[in-house]
């Protein structure tokens, strides 16, 4: 729980200082650029010094056991987690039997898509609340009690206020308040972005 609180506390401060850094210089512009910085970003902040101490890897990707998610095949894969590795013969890291300590799962909503008015029936929204959804199954399951489960949304659109949320609506729906759920939320106001971290339970 010590570790898990240290990396919360870099996950936080990354998401609101190099994260929103980034997508004020528009330096992220897709999913697959906020993943990357992301990593990079945590990597540097928690020091491979401190990820070696402590037998922790960053992982993408990482695949997850047909019996723990219900969603089909393609979505049995955490964006990013970082995991105490388990090291097994002949098996790439990503297979190895890991404890995992987070996950994360990223979405980037980009205003072009809006202006197609391919989301005007607020599908973006859909997107956002699978991966909620996904978190919170896997937090039923005994295994990941103890893993902080982190949504990492950005949505290129000015929604007129300092603080805004995804999941919290979405999480009352299912009557839950998940205290090893945490979301982060990237949107603009004007021309800047704000960035927030919301917390349940």
């Amino acid at each position: 729980m010590v570790l898990r609180k240290l990396i919360q506390e870099a996950i936080e401060y990354i998401w609101n200082n190099n994260i929103k850094d980034d997508l004020d210089k528009r330096m992220i512009s897709n999913e697959d650029t906020l993943k990357c910085a992301f990593y990079k970003h945590l990597r540097e902040r928690l020091s491979d010094e401190f990820l070696l101490e402590n037998n922790l890897r960053i992982v993408t990707e990482l695949p997850l056991s047909n019996f723990d998610i219900k969603n089909g095949d393609k979505h049995n894969r955490i964006d990013l987690t970082v995991v105490d590795p388990q090291q097994t013969d002949f098996l790439p890291l990503k297979y190895w039997s890991n404890k995992v300590i987070v996950m994360v799962e990223f979405k980037y909503i980009q205003a072009r898509i809006e202006r197609l008015n391919v989301i005007n029936d607020f599908s973006f929204i859909k997107q956002i609340h699978k991966d909620i959804e996904k978190l919170h199954q896997l937090t039923q399951l005994e295994k990941y009690n103890n893993t902080l489960m982190v949504g990492a949304f950005v949505h290129e659109m000015d929604y007129g206020s300092d603080k805004i949320s995804f999941a919290e609506d979405y999480l009352h729906h299912l009557n839950s308040s998940p205290s090893n759920i945490i979301e982060l939320v990237g949107f603009l106001k004007g021309n800047d972005y704000r960035t927030v971290v919301n917390k349940f339970g």
